[in-house]
């Protein structure tokens, strides 16, 4: 390169499409036909993969049906690999790598797919190789995305002997420096003017990803004290859930139909029809008509317009089975997230959808970009027009103008690969670019028995192309005599969502209340029954396959199952070995992402004292991970070199590994799924909705209302065995239509028949409460109220033990604990329906433990600790026993509120495991007396253990299947 020659600055997009790279001049150096770019991959690892014009003129895989590397077939392996297809594989990878499949155990870098494809690009367009160059990237590629294409550019690079100076930028930042360039000057004044919420939007349409992003606007100036408008980026939540290929795929779908896959792939990736015509564009005819290959025989290719359009406009938005199946034996994408709406409304929804994030401010501009952009706004943009203006745009044409208030519309890539040189080009300038969002680090830590996210990142915006930097200086240690330095990192949006994933344990809690489409309430509980009484994930999904009936959609069921299993049943065993497959299933899904990742460091000498460490952590927007260093402050331990954290070499890590579970997750009654249950209770129902019925027999019908719920019922499973569930959850809910209606009926009755229950004798308050309190959360409100009445004053047991079924409000609940504490005598005694009374609360509802303090959590566990000592003493091993124990247990759940509660290492809960440790020897020996089954003594061994390893934060979920099945007996 010239060194006196005025520097050249190239943006390049390169998305699979209308290719082409800019210069900082605004002149277009590149461009291709309207047809998908493709790469074709080398049957050996070391081969050449081939991109550009030759891989267009190759007949691999082409799909047509001679010769015989053309062909394709659902499932096989592809060597054609259709860039767009690429770009969103990376995308959705996050933190993976991934690769794409060719046979014969050959795979490749979908990253050095890429590389190879932008590489061949500019080489093309340019004959310096020394240039300044920025490439456009999705919005959503993550970091390590990121990280994995800039270095196998690189390697690109070296292979080619090209010296590219390469930089990453957003996608839609380089659509809003275009604008910018040209808009800003208006935009100052309109700056000044406006409110800090107004905001513009870009509307990307292009093949792999159909992105909207909003920008808020400020005003930077450069050292000349020039000022500048930029564009501030916000990171998005989430993958974009439209792919653009998928609306060609859902089009084509309808055409091609019993044609075959070759077809289909011939006309999406070789033939430029659909996609001019999704553009807008006129449709470009050749004479003859293109050979149209199909299953058996060719025929030409002659697309009407007029069908492509009307199918564009009403096909439904949604993955192309097609397109899926061709490419699943290669690399498998999930692409569009389906919805009932067409194409053309869900893309308008999205535009409707990012306005709402932005109630507050104007819409001061708005571009709609991409080489799916038609030349003037379709009709489904036209539909957006009212609530655009509304929102202070300028709707009018002509819409190539680039100002201030207006709507842009760039078709093509040209608005991307502009705002790309010119980004580089103010780099070089020393001139204002872009703010940008930082990713959020945070260092996990363990800290007094819980799990602590330490934020790595504390800065909110930075600007684009710079450097964020930030030492933490003496915060962590590396223990005396420790040879190795343990850490763990997540990578997330938000300091509370990483609390929430570092408790992941809570997130059992969490599915009593998750909605799960396709699944009614009770269903969603059957699925979680089985989950549970199952031995491992496997015999879950075994269970659940024979009870097939009893769902309507079991394919919401079973997939419902694999996530649930893969909480219930996750530790690093069931990690490390695999499970054997359904037959005839689908692939079993595990929880593979995780946002945690982990690195363990050996030291050469085990370090002499407690050692202070500092953290460097370096960052730069849209250029690859992070990088963390770990400085000992005493430069003779490791003679004072930093370790390097490499997020790259870091093994995922799942929270469990931790430590464990410090509480159990909450327990829940499963109810009959059988409607033939209620046949016998229906005449019940209509006779207590008799207003006129007389006191006795209201109280006969109310006893057998009383017997009905109270008794568990029989349930024969697909599997032939026996189990026996409640008639209702603890929340009211019954297992099917008929029993919702009819509990809803019983509920609304009684409380028109307690409507004066100030003219009711004790006697009979106390039957009612006992009874109707079996309807849960569905108990009437009149019975509620008397129930609070006898609380406020000196209630017996009972009561308390209705009250703790029925209630499920934290006043409520924190009343019930505080007339059972008041009921603990001197000698710590708790009769067993106040241990029921606090074990259904704990167990049972959310907040429970929120309903203890610390003098009244401490009394009861000492309180059920006597008990339990009693009951050891006299040898009665009955279900007493067990239900203290599991009183006990989830006591623990109080460390929710006070972390400091029972720490692993306290006297206090030493004292207590082994307390549990004793009742186990005393229990063996009564055993040896032949007082006990053996299977019995083992079960009640393993829960006491299952005890311990929750008081050490290693709990496992399993322990309360068989505490349940105990405590019945």
């Amino acid at each position: 390169m010239n060194p006196n020659a005025k520097t050249k600055f190239i943006g390049c997009a390169a998305f699979g499409l209308g290719d082409l790279a800019a210069s900082s001049q605004g002149s277009i150096l590149s461009g291709s036909d309207f047809c998908p770019s493709v790469a074709i991959l080398p049957g050996r690892p070391n081969g050449i993969i081939l991109t550009g014009e030759q891989a267009k003129a190759s007949r691999e895989h082409s799909g047509l049906p001679w010769p015989p590397e053309a062909w394709i077939k659902q499932g096989d392996h592809l060597r054609r690999v259709p860039i767009f297809g690429a770009w969103r594989s990376l995308v959705e990878a996050r933190d993976r790598h991934i690769r794409w499949e060719v046979g014969g155990g050959v795979s490749f870098s979908v990253a050095r797919i890429l590389a190879a494809h932008i590489a061949n690009l500019l080489i093309r367009c340019q004959e310096e190789t020394e240039v300044p160059v920025t490439i456009s990237i999705p919005d959503d590629l993550d970091e390590y995305g990121q990280e994995s294409l800039i270095n196998e550019l690189n390697k690109e690079f070296d292979r080619l002997n090209a010296h590219f100076k390469v930089r990453l930028l957003w996608r839609p930042v380089g659509a809003a420096l275009a604008w910018l360039e040209e808009a800003g000057g208006d935009m100052k004044k309109v700056v000044v003017e406006r409110n800090p919420e107004d905001f513009f939007i870009v509307l990307y349409l292009g093949v792999d990803s159909i992105e909207c992003a909003s920008f808020r606007i400020k005003i930077r100036a450069d050292k000349k004290g020039l000022y500048y408008v930029v564009p501030r980026r916000e990171r998005p939540k989430g993958i974009s859930p439209l792919a653009g290929y998928d609306w060609a795929g859902n089009v084509l779908e309808k055409i091609v139909q019993e044609n075959g896959e070759g077809a289909f792939w011939q006309a999406l990736v070789s033939f430029p029809d659909i996609w001019e015509t999704l553009a807008g564009r006129r449709l470009t005819r050749v004479d003859p008509p293109r050979i149209w290959g199909l299953e058996k025989s060719y025929c030409l290719w002659e697309p009407d317009s007029n069908q492509l359009s009307d199918i564009i406009n009403t096909v439904k938005c949604g993955p192309s089975k097609m397109l899926r199946e061709v490419q699943e034996g290669s690399c498998k994408v999930n692409g569009t997230i389906p919805c009932k709406s067409s194409w053309s409304e869900r893309i308008a929804g999205i535009v409707h959808e990012r306005l709402k994030t932005h109630e507050g401010g104007r819409l001061v501009g708005m571009i709609v970009c991409g080489p799916l952009t038609p030349p003037e706004p379709p009709s489904w943009l036209s539909s957006c027009f009212p609530e655009l203006e509304s929102r202070g745009l300028d709707t009018r044409g002509p819409w190539d103008l680039r100002e201030a208030n207006r709507l842009w519309i760039s078709p093509g890539e040209t608005a991307i690969a502009q705002g790309c040189a010119i980004f580089q080009k103010r780099l070089q300038e020393c001139q204002p670019t872009y703010l940008d969002t930082l990713p959020q680090y945070f260092l996990i830590v363990r800290e007094s028995g819980g799990i602590k996210p330490f934020p790595l990142v504390d800065q909110q915006d930075v600007e684009g192309g710079d450097k964020y930097d930030k030492t933490i200086v003496g915060k962590f240690k590396i223990e005396k005599n420790t040879r190795k330095l343990d850490i763990v990192i997540s990578r997330h949006s938000s300091y509370e969502e990483v609390v929430n994933l570092t408790n992941v344990f809570d997130e059992l809690d969490r599915q009593l209340k998750t909605e799960i489409e396709g699944l009614s309430k009770a269903e969603a509980s059957l699925v979680r029954h089985f989950v549970r009484e199952a031995k491992d994930r496997y015999k879950a999904l075994r269970s659940l396959e024979s009870n097939r009936r009893e769902f309507g959609h079991f394919e919401s069921a079973f997939q419902y199952a694999e996530r649930f299993a893969a909480l219930w049943y996750e530790s690093k065993e069931d990690r490390s070995s695999a499970k054997p497959q359904l037959t005839g299933q689908r692939e079993h899904l595990e929880r593979s992402d995780t946002q945690f990742r982990s690195l363990s460091f050996p030291f050469s000498i085990p370090a002499p004292d407690e050692m202070p460490v500092d953290l460097h952590m370096r960052i730069k927007p849209a250029s690859g991970m992070a990088h963390l260093e770990i400085i000992p402050e005493k430069e003779s331990f490791l003679r004072g070199r930093p370790v390097f954290v490499d997020y790259r070499t870091m093994r995922p890590f799942h929270p469990e590994e931790f430590g464990g579970r410090g509480w159990p997750p909450l327990d829940e009654l499963t109810p009959h799924p059988d409607p033939s249950i209620w046949i016998n209770i229906d005449g019940v129902v209509s006779a207590l909705e008799n207003p006129s019925i007389s006191t006795d027999e209201f109280f006969a019908l109310l006893n057998q209302v009383y017997d009905f719920f109270k008794t568990r019922k029989q349930y024969i499973s697909g599997d032939n065995s026996i189990r026996y569930l409640p008639v209702l959850s603890q929340d009211g809910v019954a297992g099917c239509q008929k029993g919702e209606e009819l509990v809803l009926r019983i509920s609304k009755a009684l409380q028109l028949h307690t409507s004066a229950l100030g003219a009711w004798n004790v006697h009979q308050i106390n039957s009612l409460i006992t009874r109707a309190t079996w309807l849960y959360g569905l108990t009437p409100e009149n019975v509620l109220n008397r129930v609070r009445e006898d609380i406020s004053r000196h209630p017996r047991t009972p009561t308390l033990e209705a009250a703790s079924r029925a209630m499920m409000e934290q006043p409520d609940l924190t009343s019930i604990f505080e007339s059972i504490v008041e009921k603990v005598d001197l000698q710590n005694n708790l009769v067993i329906q106040c241990i029921r009374a606090s074990k259904n609360i704990l167990s049972y509802r959310s907040n429970g433990q929120n309903a203890l303090n610390d003098k009244t959590t401490i009394k009861l566990f000492n309180a059920v600790l006597g008990e339990l000592r009693k009951y050891s003493d006299q040898n009665n091993y009955q279900s007493k026993f067990f239900v203290s124990l599991t009183l006990l247990l989830y006591l623990l759940r109080y460390r929710k509120v006070n972390e400091r509660f029972l720490l692993p290492k306290e006297q206090e809960t030493k004292l207590i495991e082994n307390d549990l440790y004793n009742f186990m020897e005393k229990m063996k020996k009564w055993n040896v007396e032949k007082k006990l089954s053996s299977l019995r003594v083992e079960k009640a061994e393993s829960t006491m253990k299952g005890i311990i390893d929750y008081l050490d934060y290693s709990g496992n979920p399993n322990v309360i299947t068989i505490l349940a099945e105990l405590s019945e007996d």
